[in-house]
């Protein structure tokens, strides 16, 4: 960025408030992530500017009157382009443009691979991706009072969004009032605070009243955290018997131009090569790659169903590769009840051998498998995912309160939102089987930070179970 030019959008009659870098140098939307940009751009859509005005077609139009003057400079926009030699560095200290790696070797590796009777090698690929949830990013904020910042969103999580939000403004949690109300879908993509969360309460406290900013179908692919393009490499060395002896996980994840909290990607991955075979030596390489793409987080999941993919892919060659029936390969190295992974986890109950076999039999496995005539096939994967997320978070808790009228009926006060999922519904169903009443008698108040009791939200399948 060679310049910044607002006057000529100060001058358009309508015009509000207009902030830069200038405006709020110490307000930050991520790891090394300024919310305006200052001296360069680092991803079409990387924010510059911003404009509030009395209508919309006045704030295009003043949006158009910036001025800024760019030098063009040279991108990389993929994981192999960003890991060259002399490929851009975006960041000074993100050496070889890897923003954050996880590392762990889990018993002798390489001695169970040179031991085994067979070992196997792939390398799969998931391209960038949206969430597709129903509605478009949008906010309004009103800081017109000096106390007291009220912000309406969408979100899977109104205590996280709350607590973001007052840390980047510098307020108290106390200060900033989040209100959710019906959230039209999220997958992940609704999870964490967005620039614009932060532009409108800035907006709101330099025009001093209300201001909305909803985001067009086009710019959704750049505002939204969704997946970016993943490169995943597996090795499992078997025995002669086709149990798993050694297995290798290496994973390469774009994540954009910069890091919000796109470690807990190479968590979850790391833990959950774990969660559906036994194991008796294992090691895995993650890392978080910059590209000058938007700053991707990952579609659902945490990037487990991604990973799963691949996964599925991999062991289902394996078996088939040995010579051994999938089904059977995946019965002999399934997890089971009573066992002990290699991260000290565990397994209390698991039906995994259970679902395979059932399923199998449903599908007609053994009518089918080797059976099929061209381009026909059948497969088997299987996959796993937490409910909740303990560890995660220090109190990865919820609460509700219930208000009971003179008539009998009820108010269900909780802090979880519904993107659809029916939760308020089986809150109510819960809260009616437990009093004695029917679920219509109930009517669940949700969405209010001012209001509900505390809840960390809707995502890691923790919303009916936790709440």
């Amino acid at each position: 960025i060679l310049n910044i030019d607002t006057s000529a959008a100060q001058r358009l009659p309508g015009v509000k408030a207009i902030l830069t870098h200038a405006d709020a140098p110490g307000v930050y939307a991520g790891i090394e992530q300024p919310l305006f940009r200052k001296d360069t751009v680092n991803y079409v859509g990387d924010e510059v500017a911003a404009v509030a005005a009395l209508d919309e077609a006045t704030a295009i139009e003043a949006a158009r009157l910036i001025r800024v003057d760019y030098e063009p400079l040279p991108a990389v926009l993929t994981i192999k382009a960003a890991q060259l030699p002399d490929a851009v560095q975006i960041h000074p200290k993100a050496t070889g443009n890897i923003a954050w790696a996880q590392n762990s070797d889990l018993g002798d590796v390489d001695h169970a691979f040179a031991g085994s009777a067979h070992v196997r090698a792939d390398q799969y690929m998931t391209a960038a991706s949206h969430n597709c949830y129903a509605e478009y990013h949008a906010v309004v904020a009103d800081w017109s009072r000096p106390d007291k910042l009220s912000v309406w969103t969408p979100t899977q999580t109104a205590l996280l969004f709350q607590k973001s939000i007052a840390r980047a403004v510098g307020l108290t949690d106390g200060a900033v009032r989040v209100m959710s109300l019906h959230t039209g879908g999220g997958f992940t993509g609704r999870s964490a605070a967005r620039p614009h969360h932060y532009i409108a309460p800035l907006l709101s406290r330099r025009a001093g009243r209300p201001v909305k900013i909803r985001i067009t179908g086009d710019e959704e692919f750049i505002v939204c955290r969704a997946g970016g393009e993943v490169q995943y490499r597996f090795r499992t060395g078997v025995s002669a018997e086709g149990l798993i002896k050694a297995f290798e996980a290496d994973i390469s994840f774009d994540t954009g131009a910069y890091v919000e909290s796109q470690m807990i990607v190479l968590t979850l991955t790391s833990s959950y090569i774990h969660a559906l075979y036994k194991l008796e030596t294992a090691r895995y390489s993650g890392r978080l790659i910059h590209t000058n793409n938007i700053p991707y987080y990952f579609h659902h999941g945490g990037g487990i169903a991604q990973m799963a993919f691949g996964l599925g892919l991999h062991m289902d060659a394996l078996a088939r590769e040995i010579g051994l029936d999938p089904v059977e390969f995946h019965l002999r190295n399934a997890v089971t009840k009573g066992h002990t992974n290699m991260t000290g986890t565990f397994i209390g109950s698991c039906g995994l051998q259970e679902c395979i076999t059932k399923v199998t039999k449903k599908a007609g496995w053994k009518r089918k498998f080797g059976k099929l005539p061209p381009l026909k096939g059948i497969g088997l994967g299987i996959g796993a995912m937490a409910s909740g997320a303990k560890g995660v978070f220090k109190h990865d808790t919820s609460a509700a309160f219930i208000k009971v009228q003179d008539d009998g009926t009820m108010s269900l006060l909780i802090g979880l939102p519904d993107m659809g999922q029916s939760s308020h519904t089986a809150m109510a169903i819960i809260a009616a089987e437990v009093l004695g009443v029917q679920p219509a008698d109930i009517t669940v108040i949700a969405g209010d930070t001012d209001i509900t009791p505390l809840d960390v939200g809707a995502f890691s399948q923790r919303g009916t179970f936790n709440t």
